[in-house]
This record gives structure tokens, C-alpha cells and sequence, in this order.
């Protein structure tokens, strides 16, 4: 998939301008020329200059550009089918993470977009497991980001490390 420059420019120019006024929300500090909004402001600055060179790109380039151009990967209906797959994964988590906890949840999402993708689906459950336990302790543990627990929280502490 290709979008050509002009509609590309348009969405990272409007990206860029969101990005600078949400930065302008940030609070200022006292007795400091710039507070916690100077980088994002600065970031959404330098997006809306590329977005600005992509549109001047594709207005010079004119008519003669495509705004969209699929892929040929596209055409095909597996690949199709594994896109509707991992968009699928993503609206599960987010429905299902909170009920049945990360463990569980992210355990099959990975067990069946592995072995989808893969071919190999019982060679996927230990790669899914260990890819999970990983992902867990990594955010969990290191991170400190609170994962919900789910069906498992009866036994939450026993599978804490700490």
C-alpha cells in the first residue's frame, strides 16, 4: 500500500499541528522559558514542516500522482484474512484483557495469530508462553505498569517475582 505525497503530507501536517496544540495544553513552570509542552511543541513543529514538504511535493507533482495505491499483497485473501486477524487481536485484548487477564488473554491472541501466521499451530503454544511470560515480566516487573490480572487474580501473588 502507497499513498502518494500529497494526502501522506496532508495527514502528518494535520498530526504535526495536533501535536503542537495538544502540546500547548501542557502547564507552564514558573521562572522557566519552557515547560513539559517545549519538545512535544517542537515535535509537532518539525512534523508539520515534513507534512508541508509532502504537500508541496505532491502539488507539484500534480495530477499525475495516485493518492492510493494497493499493494498487491492486497489481492490475495489470506493476506487479507491475517490483516482482519491482527486488527481482530488487538480489539480482543482490549475487550477481554480486563476479564480474563494479560496472561490468559495475550496466551491465545498470540497462540493463534503465531500459529495463523506461522502454519504451525502446536508449535506456536510454546513460543506464545514464553513471549507472554517475557511481555509480563518486562511491563510488570521492570516497567511497574499494572497488568491486569483477571481469572488469575486469586493467585496474583504467587505469581509475582517480587
Amino acid at each position: 500500500m502507497r499513498l502518494g505525497d500529497l494526502p501522506l503530507g496532508l495527514l502528518v501536517l494535520a498530526l504535526g499541528v495536533a501535536v503542537w496544540l495538544g502540546a500547548q495544553q501542557f502547564p507552564t513552570m514558573a521562572y522557566f522559558r519552557y515547560g513539559p509542552g517545549f519538545f512535544p511543541g517542537l515535535i509537532g513543529i518539525l512534523l508539520a514542516a515534513c507534512g508541508l514538504v509532502l504537500v508541496l511535493q505532491g502539488l507539484v507533482a500534480g495530477g499525475r500522482a495516485r493518492w492510493f495505491e494497493a499493494a498487491p499483497w492486497t489481492r490475495t485473501p489470506r493476506h487479507l484474512v491475517d490483516l482482519a486477524l491482527v486488527a481482530g487481536a488487538v480489539v480482543a485484548y482490549a475487550l477481554l484483557a480486563d476479564r480474563l487477564g494479560f496472561l490468559p488473554t495475550a496466551f491465545l491472541l498470540l497462540w493463534i495469530l503465531i500459529g495463523r501466521l506461522w502454519g504451525r499451530p502446536w508449535a506456536a503454544a510454546p513460543i506464545a508462553a514464553l513471549a507472554t511470560l517475557l511481555v509480563h515480566q518486562a511491563f510488570a516487573e521492570l516497567l511497574l505498569v499494572p497488568l491486569p490480572w483477571g481469572l488469575l487474580e486469586p493467585v496474583s501473588g504467587s505469581l509475582s517475582w517480587r
